[in-house]
């Protein structure tokens, strides 16, 4: 069995606590956060990496930023490196 991905990279003067969440549409919704610091389970850097089957189909992909604010990106594709700056 295969897989996909699909990789995130933020730009903006706060990350800490940003987060990604990608709608797949078999209803899952994958996330994930971003930490400068040494948490458990903290993501790292800037860059995000989402592994995603062959058989699922992201649908939306959400930025909650740090301050709260949302922004919301439809028709993404597998296999995409995106980078979004705010």
């Amino acid at each position: 069995m295969g897989g996909s991905c699909i990789k995130v990279d933020l730009q903006d003067k706060m990350l800490e606590g940003a987060t990604v969440s990608i709608n797949l549409k078999s209803g899952k919704v994958l996330t994930r956060q971003i930490y400068t610091g040494g948490y458990w389970c903290a993501h790292p850097g800037k860059t995000l990496h989402f592994g995603i089957s062959d058989t699922d189909i992201p649908e939306r992909l959400i930025v909650k930023w740090a301050d709260g604010k949302e922004t919301q990106y439809q028709n993404i594709s597998k296999n995409h490196h995106y980078y979004i700056k705010r």
